[in-house]
């Protein structure tokens, strides 16, 4: 917390309080499964898979649908879910992402991310911004279940 102080008006206090509880991370040795995230912006992407890292999620990491195409070829049985941003450059969003390797693979979980209010389309939506807990409750959740799809 910084204190700065005002004269004659007093102090100015300016801090960060976690806008929601903080979730203990996993044991590192535990493995929930493997998650590629397909987002194009660096610090959130970073962000994003350090979250899953310390919960024991094994992270491929892509920056556009390309990348995460190549990601797929490699490892397509190893990836137990895709989490993917809507708005992606390249000219193939993450809704076309989704689409196409669920088309692959119909039982591959599907979590798309989004700042915009969109209409679900059959598809698991988190809105941002959100915070650790959140990602981590989505990707369980999600992970956990026996559907590809939490709602509809």
């Amino acid at each position: 917390m910084n204190t700065t102080c005002l004269q004659p008006t007093g102090a100015a206090f300016a801090g960060a309080l976690p806008s929601e509880p903080q979730l203990p991370p996993t044991s590192a040795a535990a493995h929930n499964g493997t998650v590629l995230v397909v987002e194009d912006e660096p610090a959130v992407l970073a962000l994003i898979q350090t979250v899953l890292q310390r919960h024991g999620y094994r992270v491929f990491s892509a920056s556009d649908a390309d990348e995460a195409m190549d990601h797929w070829r490699l490892h397509a049985e190893q990836i137990d879910l895709v989490l993917a941003d809507v708005t992606l450059p390249g000219g193939t969003s993450g809704v076309d992402l989704a689409h196409t390797l669920y088309a692959e693979r119909p039982a591959l979980k599907v979590l798309l991310t989004t700042g915009y209010r969109l209409p679900a389309n059959g598809w698991t939506f988190i809105f941002k911004p959100f915070g650790p807990g959140a990602l981590i409750r989505e990707v369980s959740q999600l992970m956990h279940s026996s559907s590809n799809l939490l709602r509809l």
